[in-house]
């Protein structure tokens, strides 16, 4: 329980130097004249700190047990989506959403700054649990020009530099992204099969992340 918990601490703190450049890049954008400077500055940070998450995100398997995860402290973060819970001093059901990843404004934030679209909005609704701060910083990010639409806009000839950083960060960003989805195979759903095979249970529908998320 600890090292999961770690892990997601140390992917934080490499995602807050790529938050800082991101800053530093808007900024130079909104001040005019020629931010390519800083524009290439953030999408290296962002590029790095995105590998460093990967590197830190592959190590989960050295001290996270699937089963044990699975069994003793997933329950924990599962919450009451559905049917909700019953407090003896309030008398009616509440539903609280469990504790999720899709919580964390660091992804989002360089999904908005890289002008990376998602077709499912399951995590949108996580963004209740953010602090208010966080939700109006994706809201100003999302509504401001991306770094996608900058390197989009510029003559021919200028910014091949800042389409190759581009592309590097969006490539750690999917790699990010596929390593979490293996790693919910392995510790959500394919858990829940085995527990289930154990039991003498049928599957019937698969598990998700909390919050409805992959």
């Amino acid at each position: 329980e600890r090292w999961f918990y770690a892990i997601h601490v140390a992917i934080e703190a490499h995602g807050a130097r790529a938050l800082a450049s991101i800053a530093t890049a808007r900024a130079a954008q909104a001040g005019g004249g020629t931010p390519d400077a800083a524009m290439l500055a953030g999408l290296r940070s962002v590029r790095d700190a995105l590998r460093a998450a990967n590197a830190t995100l592959k190590r989960m398997p050295e001290r996270c047990c699937d089963e044990q995860f699975y069994s003793v402290v997933r329950p924990f973060l599962q919450g009451w989506p559905a049917g909700g819970v019953v407090y003896a001093a309030e008398g009616s059901a509440q539903t609280h959403q469990g504790a999720s990843g899709a919580q964390s404004s660091l992804l989002p934030a360089v999904d908005a700054w890289l002008g990376v679209k998602h077709a499912r909005k399951a995590s949108v609704s996580l963004r209740r649990s953010m602090p208010d701060a966080h939700r109006r910083c994706l809201a100003e990010l999302e509504a401001a020009p991306s770094v996608r639409a900058f390197i989009v806009g510029l003559a021919a000839g200028r910014g091949a530099e800042l389409r190759s950083a581009y592309n590097e960060a969006v490539r750690e960003l999917l790699g990010f992204r596929r390593l979490h989805a293996g790693f919910a195979a392995l510790y959500i759903r394919g858990a829940a099969k085995r527990a289930a095979l154990k039991a003498g249970a049928v599957v019937e529908k698969e598990e998700l992340g909390t919050g409805g998320t992959d």
